[in-house]
């Protein structure tokens, strides 16, 4: 990551699937997001909550999922089911998420880990239209992160930027 004025800026532009996908570029998944059809949403059990998402493979077992969810899905729900979902239909991968809901101008950066009764998810949830400093440290901070074992990372630096964030609900 360049500068935090990048990190606003690409905050800022995720208005699509492709803008959520530049985020993953960031996070280090360098190759393009590939849009996935009705079937393969099905099959990772994110039919319910999500209009459409893209996959990106990153280094390893390392995949970042772009989401577009529906607008009546309530974010935090939705992607806590998702998650538990991905841990259930795919526990060899180990996932980045990046969302943003139709209806809102909300976006969420989001990594999970599993344990055999419970997700432990964590993230960043913001407001595109009132977007704060500290949503694009938070950016910088994960995008310097991006190793090949990097969901660790993502954790630990959700884990303290969800400590300290404000929150706009």
């Amino acid at each position: 990551m360049q500068s935090l004025e990048r990190a606003a800026a690409l905050l800022r532009g995720a208005t699509s699937l492709d803008g959520l996908a530049a985020i993953l570029y960031e996070l280090g998944f360098p190759a393009p997001a590939l849009p996935l059809d009705d079937k393969a949403r099905r099959a990772l059990g994110l039919w319910a909550d999500t209009r459409a998402a893209s996959i990106a493979q990153g280094k390893g077992c390392l995949r970042g999922l772009a989401l577009e969810l529906n607008g009546d899905a309530e974010p935090r729900q939705a992607l806590t089911a998702i998650a538990g979902a991905l841990s259930r239909n795919s526990p060899q991968l180990l996932w980045i998420m990046v969302s943003r809901g139709v209806a809102a101008a909300e976006v969420a950066i989001v990594c999970w880990s599993s344990t055999h009764s419970r997700t432990r998810v964590v993230s960043l949830m913001y407001n595109r239209d009132r977007l704060a400093a500290s949503d694009a440290e938070t950016l910088c901070a994960l995008s310097a992160g991006a190793t090949p074992r990097s969901r660790g990372n993502h954790q630990e630096i959700l884990h303290r930027a969800s400590g300290s964030h404000r929150r706009d609900d």
